[in-house]
């Protein structure tokens, strides 16, 4: 809400919410919503956007059986386009959070990149050079505008 939020290669699996929104929900920011699945939110949309002035940037999502579909609010139309798909992410186990996929899947998935990934969680994850770049991009573009 409110910043240049960049949400990239994520898996946003279960939310539940009473109204506006489930799986990301943006305010009135231009947040980057790239690569991620977004599936089985109940009560919401995939992504939600408040306003429509500065509205997200939503590419290479997997998207699949979000209670109200993939965008509600004030979202430009997105599916189907920047290639953004719907498709059983097929997890390994999700009813009791494992929410890897297979590899044969991920090949074929129009989001490669998304979904769970194991890392050593006795180090704090550290911001990968491509992300930051990606984010300063992103900045210098909304301030141009």
């Amino acid at each position: 809400m409110n910043s240049n939020a960049v949400v990239l290669n994520n898996t946003i699996v279960g939310s539940s919410v009473t109204q506006d929104g489930a799986g990301v929900y943006c305010d009135s920011s231009p947040a980057l919503i790239e690569a991620n699945i977004i599936a089985y939110n109940d009560g919401g949309a995939a992504l939600y956007c408040l306003d429509d002035d500065k509205p997200a940037t939503f590419r290479l999502n997997l998207l699949w059986e979000n209670e109200k579909g993939a965008i509600a609010g004030a979202c430009p139309t997105y599916p189907a386009e920047d290639g953004n798909c719907r498709e059983d992410p097929a997890f390994l186990d999700r009813l009791n959070a494992d929410f890897r996929r297979p590899a044969e899947l991920q090949s074929r998935s129009c989001s490669p990149t998304a979904g769970a990934r194991d890392w050593d969680r006795s180090q704090p994850p550290l911001v990968p050079d491509s992300v930051l770049a990606r984010w300063r991009q992103w900045i210098q573009r909304d301030d141009s505008e």
